[in-house]
């Protein structure tokens, strides 16, 4: 009798902790006063805060995941993390080579570019090919909307409307092994947004991990099969879908007076 072998994890994050020095770094007094305490043997007390506390979970191939948290609950900084800007300071990641992210509609482009060079550039990023990259533009600009016009123009002429529709095609027509996208279809009709709603399911059934973040819960219960609460940059629970959801609307609900 066969067993199904186990399946390794994409995403990989063991106690993960990042902390931020407060107040003035870099300014010329601090400086001085550095150099000073260095001189007099004197140990500089640093305030630091931290933004995220021994966070683990795993992500695994096909699934895809979402991070629930209010403002400040450290969701940002994980996925900065995931997605290589910045390093933890204590703790363990492991994710795959080719990680996609979109964490900000419009952040990645170069606003005196236009579109056409936009998408080239990104995928040069990612370190696809030139043949590749030319190969999927064609789908990418038709999943987009923009016609050839809009696409000769430069980013910072479009609304955000349409960054969102340039991001979004750009991210679902590079290949890749992670998918991270961050509140990216605030911006998006209906019509678009169902339209990448069926492409993200579409990674997934192809056995792509993907991390879709958004406070629109209903659309997250659609998508994602498991998830993480965040809560002051600590993990609250980790869990199916619909009772992790609930659990957080729960939390949310504001308390009944006082009779």
């Amino acid at each position: 009798m066969s067993s199904e072998a186990p399946r390794e994890p994409v995403v990989q994050a063991n106690a993960v902790t990042k902390a931020y020095q407060l107040g003035e770094l870099a300014s010329l007094q601090q400086t001085v006063r550095d150099i000073v305490s260095a001189i007099l043997r004197r140990p500089r007390r640093v305030a630091s805060f931290r933004a995220l506390s021994e966070v683990s979970f795993e992500i695994y191939p096909g699934e895809c995941f979402t991070i629930l948290g209010h403002n400040g609950s450290g969701k940002t900084t994980l996925l900065s993390i995931l997605s290589g800007i910045t390093l933890p300071t204590g703790g363990t990641v492991s994710v795959p080579t080719r990680v996609l992210p979109l964490l900000s509609v419009g952040s990645a482009f170069h606003q005196d570019l236009n579109g056409h060079e936009n998408a080239r550039l990104f995928g040069s990023f990612l370190g696809l090919s030139r043949a590749e990259i030319m190969q999927a533009m064609p789908d990418l600009v038709a999943f987009s909307g923009l016609d050839d016009q809009h696409m000769e123009t430069p980013v910072k002429r479009f609304s955000e409307g349409m960054k969102a529709r340039l991001a979004f095609a750009i991210a679902l027509h590079f290949p890749a092994d992670l998918y991270i996208f961050d509140e990216v279809l605030t911006f998006t009709d209906d019509e678009f947004k169902a339209a990448c709603v069926r492409e993200i399911s579409r990674l997934v059934a192809d056995g792509k991990a993907v991390i879709f973040v958004s406070h629109e819960l209903d659309l997250v219960r659609s998508l994602c099969q498991r998830g993480m609460w965040l809560e002051d940059g600590q993990v609250r629970r980790i869990g199916e879908i619909d009772e992790l959801t609930d659990l957080y609307i729960e939390s949310r609900a504001p308390m009944p007076a006082p009779s």
